[in-house]
């Protein structure tokens, strides 16, 4: 027969028959290392400025921004050049957003994470001159293979980054569907 990826309940009747069927054994375990190969690991990190220190924006419009410094790239799922992680399997995903801004009392900071070009969540923080600020949010969602999620930084908003990594965007898969 063919072999191609498994659903749960094939899994289970793999694992019967290596259990039971010693002599389907080695058929057994071929199937079961192919169904491994087909779930597809994606997790990755990435700080807003590549290198240096300074800030995005303000711009007058809504933007795309691209995290350009990467601390990891299980999968290579998230593209540094476009900002985009596109999820390889259908799945349940994480995504983080953290950002930071120096104080100033006339631009505040604000992102927001966005699949498919849909809102997800927002990470705002309004500030002074007195105080630097940070905020972060973060969501669970089910993404089909091919989706994308990247991050919009708010219309005449701003952020800040350094070496010191203060926004971030992060995400890795939580299990595969």
């Amino acid at each position: 027969s063919d072999v191609g990826v498994f659903t749960p309940h094939q899994c289970i009747l793999v694992w019967k028959l290596i259990v039971c069927s010693p002599k389907y054994f080695v058929s057994a375990v071929v199937r079961l290392t192919l169904f491994s190969l087909t779930v597809r690991k994606a997790a990755f990190s990435a700080s807003l400025l590549g290198t240096g220190e300074g800030h995005v924006g303000p711009i007058s419009t809504e933007t795309t921004l691209i995290f350009g410094k990467i601390l990891s790239n299980v999968g290579n799922a998230y593209n540094p050049y476009t900002g985009i992680f596109t999820a390889p399997v259908r799945g349940i995903y994480e995504f983080k957003l953290f950002v930071y801004n120096h104080a100033t009392s006339s631009v505040s900071s604000g992102a927001s994470l966005h699949k498919n070009g849909e809102r997800l969540v927002t990470a705002y923080a309004h500030n002074d001159d007195r105080q630097h600020v940070s905020s972060s949010n973060s969501v669970i969602v089910l993404m089909e293979q091919g989706d994308v999620v990247f991050v919009r930084l708010w219309a005449n908003r701003r952020i800040f980054d350094s070496k010191n990594h203060h926004s971030t965007f992060s995400g890795h898969i939580l299990f595969p569907l």
